[in-house]
């Protein structure tokens, strides 16, 4: 018997050992060398840039000259700016806008595993680099994710800021995303330690996502810019409902919306063209660049049209509260 205890006590043991080694290892960042070397590389030019703002530390890379129009684009969760370094080095963008890819706050160096849950605050700090890198020239914010719900709460409160707001697979809608079975026992049992820092600051960014997104649901007015918004109708984890509650609460206002067929929530990774491309109308439509970048266009934002219905979308509301 004890021996079987003994057992038992070594098995748990060796799994936390696992478990904490995995936790130390998994970091989804790329460090200030290695983005270095990969702008040098795309021979872009470009660097590196912190700053600290209240009592956070925030980082941020960039390429391109700074009298072009800003064009900042922010990650989902987890991730950081390393997720999104092939935008910031893609030379036909940089030939029309200058690119900035910030680590969201708790996410990559901007001070990593210390969660900011309020999009209040998260947008506090985008509009702070926006305020130092624009150089008075127009702006386009495209956010993935949840990065989308940060950069349209920035396009809320800083209205002035923004010339565009891009939103790919965002959740805009309180309670139309999927919360996994494992989130609350994690957030709520003190179970945090199990899971990795940059796993645990999407965990609790997630838990909050209701509450945050219910109290921007009263500022929508307060959007003035063009958006053009990408979205899978095959979208399990942030349901193509938010699509159609963003077209709602934007409706008289310049919106523009596609979705995409069998599409799920990864289209940043699985149809990177298919981004650039939301990117590369944009441009065009707010006069940054010209209606030739889109030649090869498969996509075709002149029409938008949205094939979600209300009927065919049911609202999930997968967060009771």
């Amino acid at each position: 018997m004890r021996k079987k205890i003994s057992y038992i006590g070594l098995s748990f043991l060796v799994t936390v050992a696992i478990t904490l080694l995995f936790a130390s290892c998994l970091r989804l960042r790329t460090n200030d060398t290695a983005v270095l070397d990969k702008l040098a590389a795309r021979d872009v030019g470009g660097g590196v840039c912190y700053f600290t703002i209240s009592d956070r530390t925030m980082r941020y890379a960039y390429a391109g000259a700074d009298t072009l129009p800003l064009l900042v684009l922010l990650h989902g969760a987890p991730g950081s700016s390393s997720g999104l370094l092939d935008f910031l080095t893609d030379s036909l963008l940089l030939s029309h806008v200058k690119i900035i890819t910030p680590d969201r706050a708790g996410y990559g160096y901007s001070g990593f595993g210390r969660s900011e849950v309020s999009l209040e605050i998260q947008a506090k700090y985008i509009a702070e680099i926006i305020q130092r890198q624009a150089f008075g020239q127009p702006v386009i914010v495209m956010g993935n994710s949840y990065g989308g719900s940060v950069a349209a709460r920035l396009a809320m409160d800083y209205p002035e800021l923004l010339d565009g707001l891009l939103l790919i697979s965002t959740a805009v809608a309180p309670g139309e995303e999927k919360i996994y079975g494992i989130s609350r026992p994690l957030h709520f049992l003190g179970l945090k330690w199990l899971i990795p820092s940059v796993l645990r600051v999407a965990n609790d960014e997630k838990m909050y996502h209701f509450r945050e997104l219910e109290k921007m649901s009263a500022y929508w007015d307060n959007i003035k810019v063009p958006v053009w918004m990408l979205h899978g109708e095959a979208d399990q984890l942030i349901y193509p409902g938010n699509a159609l509650y963003a077209k709602k609460r934007l409706k008289g206002r310049p919106f523009k919306l596609i979705t995409l067929p069998e599409q799920d929530h990864y289209i940043i990774w699985n149809k990177p063209e298919l981004v650039k491309e939301t990117i590369m109308n944009a441009l065009v439509e707010l006069q940054i660049a010209p209606p030739e970048i889109l030649a090869d266009a498969s996509l075709d934002w002149s029409e938008a049209v949205n094939s979600i219905s209300a009927d065919e979308t049911p609202i999930r509301n997968d967060f009771s509260h």
